[in-house]
């Protein structure tokens, strides 16, 4: 697969993600880290070499909403 292809099907999942648990009761109760953070801190974009994977996370006492999230992500 294209570079150019797989990042922009990466951005377009990460927006999907977001766009799919802004439905559910996680909206806005979760963040991105690691090296999605970084590139938008440095660069205000993802970095190339960093679009193959994302880390985010969640408080724990949300756990069972990210578990209730799960068959939504589906």
């Amino acid at each position: 697969m294209n570079a150019g292809i797989a990042y922009d099907r990466f951005v377009a999942n990460l927006q999907l993600l977001n766009d799919v648990l802004a439905q559910t009761t996680l909206a806005e109760r979760y963040w991105l880290w690691g090296g999605v953070l970084l590139g938008w801190a440095r660069e205000g974009r993802l970095l190339d070499h960093d679009a193959a994977d994302a880390d985010f996370g969640i408080f724990a006492a949300d756990e069972a909403d990210w578990l209730a999230a799960t068959p939504v992500l589906a």
